[in-house]
């Protein structure tokens, strides 16, 4: 096509006629000429063409970061309900825990070593006197001023030791009946009391250990650990303002006792009298004898 193109061109210029014509086609006309390509004007086009590209480079981040952007989309999207989490409540400080409802059985001390008995002494060698005139000397009687069986303390410490003995071999009903019939003999022996009282919380019969301990604080008021005892008690069986009257009565001799001052104050809280439950958790704190555990729970109260 370029020869063909070439000689049309040539008929052109010298303005041909039809004759010369005539042997063409009237169909076949001569193509344009090519355009000339300006390289300075090609490399202005690409050079711009290249800095728009950049600056849509540079401006589009701009632009996704724009809060308008992408507005038509959440407009068409439906209403969802977001769900806001509820405030943190901070929950109120948790109360001093109650103390245990138990009685540690007590220490059995070793009975005390019988003296060994001196070695006899050999036999001296004298030499026969002349026997004297016959004298009847009167026999001297002594009289035994005890009263018969062994004495009251006596007889509390044999059944008490012979309920510790049942006691130890897992046999608690006559473990039981020793230590009572220990304070029947005596009263006032306390650790037959102790483990009493110890053995009736085991089994949770609450009515014999509560009689058990009223008993030992009439006999010995200063025994402020069985005035927690017997509050205690009452405050499982609902009398918590018996509770607090034993507390109370007994205050003098557990004053100086933290965990004495603390159920005081929780009593004295279930009460319903602020006041005086914070003076007993101050004075508990001011000991400096409680367990850090504790005297954190304490000071939370005190807030």
């Amino acid at each position: 096509m370029s020869v063909i193109n070439q000689m049309l061109r040539d008929l052109d210029r010298r303005e041909a006629s039809a004759t010369e014509r005539a042997g063409w086609s009237g169909q076949v006309k001569a193509l344009p000429p090519p355009r000339c390509v300006s390289w300075p004007r090609l490399l202005a086009v690409l050079g711009g063409t290249a800095g728009v590209l950049a600056l849509a480079a540079t401006l589009w981040p701009m632009f996704e970061s724009q809060p308008w952007h992408g507005a038509g989309t959440v407009a068409s999207a439906p209403n969802i309900a977001v769900a806001t989490p509820p405030p943190a409540v901070t929950p109120p400080p948790a109360p001093p825990a109650m103390p245990a409802l138990t009685v540690p059985m007590p220490v059995v001390k070793s009975a005390p070593k019988a003296a060994p008995k001196p070695a006899p002494s050999p036999p001296t060698t004298v030499s026969d006197p002349a026997p004297p005139p016959a004298v009847l000397a009167e026999p001297v009687v002594a009289i035994d001023k005890r009263p018969l069986g062994q004495a009251g303390g006596e007889r509390a410490e044999a059944e008490y030791r012979q309920g510790m003995a049942a006691y130890r071999q897992g046999q608690t009903a006559e473990a039981v009946t020793g230590f009572q019939k220990a304070l029947a003999a005596d009263r006032r022996h306390v650790a037959a009391r102790q483990a009493l009282l110890s053995l009736l919380m085991a089994e949770r019969r609450w009515t014999e250990a509560q009689a058990v301990a009223s008993e030992g604080l009439a006999l010995d008021a200063a025994q402020s650990g069985w005035a927690m005892t017997l509050a205690r008690l009452q405050f499982e069986q609902g009398q918590l303002a018996e509770a607090e009257r034993t507390m109370a009565t007994h205050r003098r001799h557990g004053e100086h006792s933290p965990d004495y001052l603390i159920f005081h104050g929780l009593l004295l809280e279930k009460l319903d009298r602020r006041d005086e439950a914070r003076v007993a958790y101050q004075k508990a704190l001011d000991s400096g004898k409680l367990a850090p555990a504790l005297a954190e729970a304490v000071e939370q109260r005190l807030r």
